[in-house]
């Protein structure tokens, strides 16, 4: 780089007045950059969105947002939000309709295996046990605070369990219930050795002491566990707070708060017209009114006023110094009522529920069609939800329980939740119809099954003959004999 040649003292001096930069540098310093390296300034897309007070990641501007803070805004969102907790309503309950036909299926066909599926079915109340379980709170009082971590992302359970004997007498580890453990309360996570998963949580007490929840394979407490399901959606998060039905809407939540709070503001200053007070000054010269007069008329009016706004029963009354007449202005909520229901809309897309809007906002049969599309879809989606949710207890707690009563290699069952999908028999029913008297299909028991479940009618537990089935009448069997009757040929000469 070469060097700038040195000006003289009244060049200086000239450039002094005249504020010019010299020759051969910038005119203003150079900035240096950081220490990191990365350019000043941030990209316009990055700054918080000024109409909801969040950023783009959904994520309180200012705050930690950590998962206390989380898990409280949830709640929230579901005790004050009628769209939101209708929303999360039927999804929940969709899925508590699965237990109707839950049961634990064998991993194989061998005698250990069915007896493991069948110990896990009477400590669930599952297939022949239902109704006649082994957990001291019902698996259905207990569903949906499980499912709870589709809204929230993570839920933690704590497994309790009890001894008791099973049918042959000898003494099992049943579980007893699930009891929740609020992750308000949580403090850290402790990974697996190999940082593979987590086998135990740091959690606070109501006290303020810490204390260590196992979760699964806890060396620290063996044979103790609790259920841990995540919506983890990008791997390695056990608190799935970006995989949650409720981090999506979290920003259209507040931004309908707001809407609906300059609601009540106009409501309660423009639902009704505003009166306008005045005091006629003019009449009050030319009646030559004292001072003290028009002081109490003007007192007089403010009560009047504030009386007309905060009581239903109020009056006006006629006066030659002070009147009321009404601003004429009125509240037209119809703006902000649109903008709700589109916020509405935006929530409700975010638990798969476009059918519901669609078939809302629009009419006809092509509208209705397009709602059944989705709602299948929607359907398909909370089928999925349910067995992950099945799939995490069976990994969980009925890995724990078979091998803390049957051994370590013995073969682990598997939770099937069927039930949730759309069941298509009802729609087949005439084909199938058709398909049996062309003789394409054969009338099975298992398809009469099918049939009886898909309609909600009861087993008839038994099984009928192909010839039954075919609709033949079979010929009664000979009567044996009765009380009284001889045996061998009958002489129809002799009267009987």
């Amino acid at each position: 780089m070469h060097e700038v040649a040195q000006r003289s003292f009244w060049g200086r001096a000239w450039d002094a007045v005249t504020r010019r930069a010299p020759r051969g540098r910038p005119a203003l310093e150079a900035t240096p950059l950081p220490v990191t390296g990365q350019p000043i300034g941030s990209n316009g897309l990055l700054s918080p969105r000024w109409f909801s007070g969040v950023g783009p990641d959904n994520e309180e501007v200012g705050s930690e947002f950590n998962m206390s803070a989380w898990v409280r805004t949830a709640r929230s969102m579901l005790r004050t939000d009628p769209v939101l907790a209708g929303a999360w309503a039927y999804v929940s309950q969709r899925q508590m309709g699965a237990l109707e036909r839950a049961c634990w299926e064998p991993a194989d066909s061998s005698a250990e295996a069915r007896r493991n599926a069948a110990f896990l079915n009477e400590n669930f109340g599952f297939a022949e046990f239902r109704g006649r379980g082994r957990l001291h709170k019902g698996i259905r009082a207990q569903w949906r605070s499980i499912l709870m971590w589709q809204p929230v992302g993570a839920v933690l359970l704590e497994e309790v369990d009890h001894i008791a004997p099973d049918r042959g007498g000898v003494p099992r580890i049943w579980l007893s219930s699930y009891e929740p453990r609020n992750l308000m309360g949580l403090e850290s996570w402790i990974p697996s050795a190999d940082g593979t998963r987590i086998i135990a949580a740091v959690m606070r007490d109501a006290n303020g002491a810490d204390y260590r929840l196992p979760i699964s394979d806890d060396p620290t407490y063996p044979g103790r566990g609790s259920l841990h399901i995540t919506a983890d959606i990008e791997g390695g998060d056990p608190e799935g707070r970006m995989g949650a039905m409720l981090r999506a809407p979290y920003g259209f939540w507040r931004l309908k708060r707001l809407a609906l709070d300059q609601l009540g503001v106009g409501l309660e200053r423009w639902g009704s017209e505003l009166p306008v007070g005045r005091i006629n000054y003019q009449a009050a010269k030319l009646a030559d009114v004292s001072d003290n007069r028009l002081r109490e008329a003007k007192a007089a009016m403010q009560t009047l006023l504030r009386d007309m706004k905060a009581r239903e029963e109020s009056y006006a009354l006629d006066s030659d110094l002070a009147e009321v007449r009404p601003f004429g202005a009125r509240f037209d909520p119809a703006p902000l009522g649109g903008l709700v229901e589109t916020l509405d809309r935006q929530m409700l897309s975010s638990f798969f529920m476009q059918g519901m809007t669609l078939g809302v906002q629009s009419g006809g049969v092509g509208s209705y069609n397009a709602a059944t599309v989705h709602h299948d879809g929607a359907l398909q989606i909370y089928a999925n939800l349910a067995e992950i949710t099945a799939e995490a207890i069976s990994e969980q707690t009925g890995r724990r329980l078979v091998q803390l009563n049957f051994g370590a290699g013995s073969p682990l069952p598997r939770l099937v939740l069927p039930g949730i999908r759309r069941d298509p028999l009802p729609d087949m029913a005439a084909a199938l119809v058709q398909a049996a008297g062309a003789g394409l299909l054969t009338r099975t028991d298992d398809i009469e099954a099918a049939y009886r479940v898909s309609a909600d009618l009861p087993p008839l537990g038994y099984s009928r003959t192909p010839e039954e089935r075919g609709g033949a009448t079979l010929a009664a069997p000979p009567a044996g004999p009765g009380p009284g009757r001889p045996q061998g040929p009958v002489d129809p000469e002799v009267p009987r």
